[in-house]
């Protein structure tokens, strides 16, 4: 479950890095301007839901991508992660990763 978060994080990351830069591409095609809209309206929700700024942050923060020295604090985060309610976060993640992916390819494929 921590690379699952750690993934999760690291595409929010990108995303926010990217976000310019794909809205400048489909800027001129009104059907893939509305679709990205929908998406990263999407996304946001789904970022506020799993509250990413804070419990995804600190699993990525401490277990994941660095080791947290702390080793009491290191065994609370990981008993925070709930195994039934955390895949079903990065089921519903895939989702919308695929209708992410969808739109790319559409973007990618245009004249």
């Amino acid at each position: 479950m921590k690379s699952g978060f750690l993934t999760v994080y690291e595409f929010f990351k990108s995303l926010d890095n990217k976000k310019n830069i794909i809205r400048k591409l489909c800027e001129d095609d009104f059907e893939l301007s509305e679709s990205y809209t929908d998406i990263t309206t999407r996304l946001r929700n789904f970022k506020k839901e799993i509250n990413l700024d804070s419990k995804i942050k600190e699993i990525r923060n401490k277990t994941s991508g660095h080791f947290h020295n702390n080793l009491k604090e290191f065994l609370g985060i990981i008993d925070s992660i709930n195994p039934i309610e955390d895949v079903i976060i990065l089921y519903e993640l895939v989702i919308l990763l695929t209708r992410f992916n969808d739109f790319l390819l559409k973007l990618t494929l245009r004249k």
